[in-house]
């Protein structure tokens, strides 16, 4: 089932190649090679980095929140994993202020 989320790109990199192809393009090993780095940098590098930011979560804790939701809940575990890591962290602060809230407190004065 990891394979869905990847029908959308791979089908975009077949008619990007297909009307290079077409068109006499010279060079469709270097489109190929783009299209692969690009992927990769969108899947590693920069997706993380933006889902992470608004929820104040580490991009590793999001890539490996991702690769455990989809393990352990398919397609709709990868879609999942990231709010509920959000929920998780909420919690846990809201935990921890209730918990310790004189600390803290102290600690942002």
């Amino acid at each position: 089932m990891w394979f869905i989320p990847m029908v959308g790109p791979f089908s975009a990199a077949v008619v990007v190649l297909l009307v290079s192809a077409f068109s006499g393009y010279p060079h469709l090993l270097w489109i190929l090679v783009f299209l692969g780095v690009y992927r990769l940098f969108q899947d590693y590098v920069l997706s993380p980095r933006l889902m992470s930011r608004g929820m104040e979560l580490h991009p590793l804790l999001v890539m490996f929140g991702v690769f455990a939701g989809g393990e352990i809940g398919g397609v709709a575990g990868t879609f999942l994993s990231v709010p509920l890591l959000a929920l998780i962290r909420i919690l846990y602060t809201r935990l921890e202020k209730t918990r310790h809230p004189v600390e803290l407190t102290q600690v942002r004065s």
